[in-house]
């Protein structure tokens, strides 16, 4: 990126600002404050739909938008209008004290910005589609190789899909709409990679006076400034710009929309109350649950007709102005639904029936807000809904609904589950105004609560400025659906993002009117001030120490570095099979380029799947790339090795805001250079699956063609099938595992014979799945030739199994070799109480986002019976959760100490290596012990939990397994 390019694309940030100002010129916008605060949100709507056809079509430059930017600004600036505006510009010391405020913030959320480029979560899928986008000029993403969406490689893209893209049949996509991606993919043009990280600090520094207009457009000064101490100081506020998440860009769009139908409804402007409801209708655009807006425009609707007045004395009626805002909502929302199925075809097809559900209920509360066009039923429903007596009545029941959403729901079972996940514990839904107000602070939350009361009295009696009552349905609406479900993973800090957009600001707004009511007519005009400087020193002082694990954090900072270090050492244009958890493949493929395949070498079919793409895909002698978490040495044979060491601090998550800990992650990954995959066979094979499609090198007969399922490439054998495979130099297996997905409604013997000798005949009755079979205690050839015999049956013979004339045996997905001995099973233990297993020291099984666990009492036990022969290998033990002043480890084995740490952090997965087992005979038993320092809960200000607690238990596998390289 060139130095020309650069200043290029700088102009995009002017012509953003200027157009912006200009169209509010145009429509009316009257104050200059106003005007200018409105800049940014209009002039990226603008600015919206000609980027995202240079993307779709794959010709966005940001140096091209750059230099349109730059001649947007010099015909405008000679066009408006300056002298005037600057003349009327003036700044109480009120308003300077907001710009200050707000350079600090900002400044202090680049400073902290977190690295976010990792995959795995929203942001690093928005970062790196950003960098794509910037980097390629398109939104779409490429295969990594031609064939790749292929039926035959369907398991390795059910891997890729995993990542944060979405896969319709013939390309990627970025998971969500490009739209905001494309704005900081505008940036990378002027700061680099990172500027995808600093977009949100500088938006979010710009939402500070836009906020605080808002709020003087119905607060005094006194009131606006605490309105505005709440809406900073939360900490989702502080947190929310440095991550790469849209709910900054929404809540930015959101609030000047807001500003627009406020100012605009006060002085009866159509045309300013129609840019609302384009900004509205943009918050769609960039995130999904925008189409909120459309029922709670219905609300407002029904309200207007209620208490709108019908013939203004000058201007637009209430009706007229709300159904402007409706109808270009509505063009917006329509125009948006098409992006979105074109950009995100995958992601908007599988939300589809909830957009249904939001279309279908703005439709039923349209027809019901037309009912109060007539005059008679509409003047009875006023006069009904403004007696004294309804508003105490609803009052005192809103009041109700909420002390048991604060105190009862919570506490109440059954819990709710993950809606799309059930495995994973509970959603926390119950929980959500109790995080609400922990964010807030209870003393804003109390200041919002009067504000509240206060305002559905003045809307009730008819006494609600019109100009507030759309913002109020829209606030109502997005807080009722996310109290009642915030339908996101519940860990936090994480999950207090659904209500930044609309909720926090909307509650923010409410506290400074709470304050405002309590203040306005009992304290003089210096009472007031001193009042608003107490108050927000009281909020300062109770709200900040909420943010203080993560106020002067940079998360994830390293990661920049480490991905710098990482692509330096791979050939641009390569292949690279990435053995890791999307973390990595988000950042390396649509982030720097690289023509990544995600694989699993822990699947035994998987060298034969690389060794075809290598061949397809790569040119003779060409190089290509492993990356792996887990270290490969004897499975790859690698020309160069290069090791990495990553770490970082992140927030650690909690069910119960705020968060109070950074955890520390450390990940070793290696990177192999090699010329051949892992199977390469002029080597012969080492522990390998076959069977399931042909392999170049292994000699085989009786087979069908393959077909794919969900569950990878199979194929049906016949009634007799054999294969003959090379062992690799040094390697001798001691197991064989047929893989069998269905045989014979019949049933089937089935015999196999290995190098001539029968090593297993049974009759199965139904597929059997996965079986082991031991190879002879004394395997030294250099060749495995496994000949198998089955029975066969004819589908078309059979009710109800098709037309398929073949004689099909098995249906094989798979024959892996193992140089370990057939297992006798794993056991898993310790999450609940076990049908003869022996257990003391836990506490009563217990549910969280990470799925089920127990805690210990500080000495838990496990005696479990083993059977005859078993010799155990390895046991993993996942704790998640430790005192958090740190706990001291001891795990024994059959009375021996097999591990001994002292931890500050949850450790997570313990993996233990077990050397010289003698296998058990019949009745020997396990004995397992975990010993560490304990705490009680209620000790440590952490609830009222007074139990004595070790450490907390996700699970206990114990194996016979070797761990495998």
């Amino acid at each position: 990126m060139g130095w020309l390019e650069v200043v290029a694309a700088a102009g995009w940030f002017p012509g953003v600002f200027l157009s912006g100002y200009w169209l509010t010129v145009r429509l009316g916008v009257e104050r200059p404050h106003e005007r200018w605060v409105l800049a940014p949100a209009v002039g990226l709507s603008l600015w919206t739909v000609p980027m995202l056809l240079a993307g779709g079509m794959g010709f966005f430059h940001p140096w091209a938008f750059g230099l349109a930017g730059w001649g947007l600004t010099a015909l405008l600036v000679f066009l408006l209008e300056w002298r005037s505006d600057l003349g009327r510009l003036e700044m109480s010391t009120a308003g300077w004290l907001v710009l200050a405020v707000a350079a600090v913030y900002g400044v202090l959320s680049l400073v902290y910005t977190g690295e976010t480029f990792l995959g795995g979560r929203d942001q690093g899928g928005y970062a790196n589609h950003a960098l794509h986008i910037a980097r390629t000029g398109g939104v779409w993403v490429p295969f990594p190789f031609e064939s790749f969406a292929e039926r035959r490689f369907r398991h390795v893209r059910h891997l890729q899909a995993l990542s944060n893209l979405g896969f319709p049949p013939s390309r990627m996509e970025g998971q969500f709409h490009p739209v905001y991606t494309i704005w900081m993919a505008q940036t990378v043009g002027v700061f680099g990679r990172l500027g995808v990280l600093g977009f949100n600090s500088v938006l979010a520094a710009l939402t500070v006076p836009l906020f605080y207009r808002l709020a003087r457009g119905g607060l005094g000064r006194p009131a606006a400034l605490i309105a505005l101490c709440v809406f900073l100081l939360n900490p989702a506020q502080l947190w929310m710009p440095r991550i790469t998440l849209s709910e900054i860009s929404a809540q930015h769009l959101v609030i000047a929309a807001m500003l627009c139908l406020v100012g605009g409804w006060s002085a009866r402007r159509l045309r300013v109350v129609g840019l609302g409801g384009l900004l509205l209708g943009t918050v769609f655009w960039i995130r999904i649950d925008g189409l909120v807006f459309a029922p709670t425009l219905a609300v407002a609707l029904a309200a207007i007709l209620i208490w709108g007045e019908r013939r203004p004395a000058s201007g637009a009626s209430d009706l007229g102005l709300v159904l402007t805002v409706g109808w270009v909502a509505l063009a917006v929302f329509v125009a948006g639904s098409f992006s979105y199925l074109f950009f995100t075809e995958e992601y908007f097809s599988s939300i589809g029936p909830l957009l249904l559900r939001i279309i279908g209920l703005t439709v039923v509360l349209i027809l019901v807000a037309l009912t109060f066009i007539n005059g008679r039923f509409r003047n009875w429903t006023a006069g009904i809904l403004g007696r004294r007596s309804v508003a105490f009545a609803v009052s005192g029941l809103l009041l109700l609904l909420v002390a048991w959403a604060y105190w009862v729901r919570p506490v109440t079972e059954p819990f709710a589950l993950m809606g799309a996940r059930p495995d994973l514990g509970r959603s926390f839904r119950e929980n959500s105004l109790v995080n609400l107000v922990a964010y807030l602070s209870e003393p804003a939350a109390l200041l919002a609560l009067v504000g509240l009361i206060v305002a559905v009295w003045a809307l009730l009696q008819g006494r609600m400025t019109r100009a507030w009552i759309l913002p109020t349905a829209a606030w109502a609406g997005f807080t009722v659906l996310y109290l009642y479900d915030p339908s996101i993973s519940p860990d936090h800090i994480w999950a207090v993002r659904r209500f930044v957009p609309v909720v926090i600001p909307g509650c923010a707004l409410l506290a400074g009117f709470g304050f405002e009511i309590l203040t306005r007519r009992s304290l003089s005009r210096r009472g007031q001030v001193a009042a608003t400087v107490v108050v927000g020193l009281i909020l300062a002082l109770v709200m900040l120490p909420r943010s203080s694990v993560f106020l002067f954090l940079k998360e994830n900072r390293g990661t920049e570095a480490f991905l710098a270090d990482l692509d330096a050492q791979i050939r641009p244009g390569s292949l690279v099979f990435a053995d890791t958890s999307t973390l990595f493949f988000d950042p390396l493929y649509p982030g720097l380029g690289h023509r990544v395949v995600r694989v699993d070498l822990g699947d035994k079919r998987m060298p034969a799947v690389i060794e075809t793409i290598i061949r397809e895909n790569a040119d003779p002698g060409e190089s290509v790339f492993y990356l792996t978490q887990t270290t490969r040495d004897s499975l790859i044979e690698a020309e160069k090795t290069d090791r990495f060491l990553f770490e970082y601090d992140f927030i650690a998550p909690t069910t119960t805001p705020p968060p109070i800990e950074v955890w520390h992650h450390a990940y070793h990954l290696n990177l192999y250079e090699s010329k051949t995959a892992p199977c390469d066979p002029a080597l012969g094979f080492g522990d390998v699956t076959v069977g399931h499609s042909p392999v170049a090198g292994v000699a085989e007969s009786g087979f069908h063609g393959v077909e794919s399922n969900q569950f990878g490439p199979f194929r049906w054998t016949t009634a007799n099938w054999h294969l003959n495979i090379p062992l690799r130099e040094g390697y001798r297996p001691r197991s064989v595992i047929l893989n069998i997905g269905d045989l014979s409604p019949k049933g089937c013997e089935l015999v196999v014979h290995a190098n001539e000798v029968e090593i297993h005949r049974v009759f199965h009755h139904s597929a059997p799945g996965r079986i082991e079979i031991d190879l002879p205690a004394v395997f030294e050839d250099s060749i495995l030739d496994l000949r198998v015999e089955n029975d066969i049956f004819v589908p078309a013979e059979i009710d109800g199994r098709g037309s398929d004339q073949r004689a099909l045996g098995l249906m094989l997905y798979g024959v892996s070799l193992s140089a370990q001995p057939a297992s006798k099973g794993d056991f898993e233990l310790g999450i609940a109480p076990m049908p003869g297993v022996g257990e003391g020291g836990f506490h009563d099984p217990e549910v969280n986002e990470a799925g089920p666990y127990r805690w210990t009492d500080g000495a838990a036990w496990l005696e479990l019976p083993l059977p005859a022969g078993y010799v155990v290998r390895s046991i993993d033990v996942n704790i998640l959760d430790i005192s958090p002043k740190g706990a001291d480890l001891e795990i024994l084995v059959n009375g021996e100490p097999v591990h001994r740490n002292s931890y500050t952090s949850p450790p997570g997965t313990i993996a233990i290596d077990v050397a010289e087992f003698p296998p058990t005979s019949e009745g020997d038993v396990l004995r397992l012990d975990l010993r560490s320092t304990t705490f009680r809960p209620v000790d440590l200000d952490m609830g009222q939990d007074e139990r004595v607690l070790g450490v907390r238990v996700h699970g206990i596998v114990v194996s016979d397994r070797q761990r495998e390289d």
